[in-house]
């Protein structure tokens, strides 16, 4: 997965394809990075290499 934020537009890559590209009204300028897991859903997360970087 490849995850690009530029200004408030969010765009989402899963396997090379774009899945994603949303630009929400209200964005915070800064705040964590978060990962998300929805509760009650039999599910995993494993991660091979996170990296972040300001482009």
């Amino acid at each position: 997965m490849k995850v690009k934020v530029v200004s408030n537009t969010y765009t989402v890559w899963l396997n090379g394809k774009e899945v994603m590209n949303y630009t929400p009204e209200d964005i915070p300028e800064s705040g964590p990075v978060g990962i998300q897991l929805h509760h009650k859903n039999e599910m995993g997360m494993n991660y091979k290499s996170i990296k972040f970087a300001e482009i």
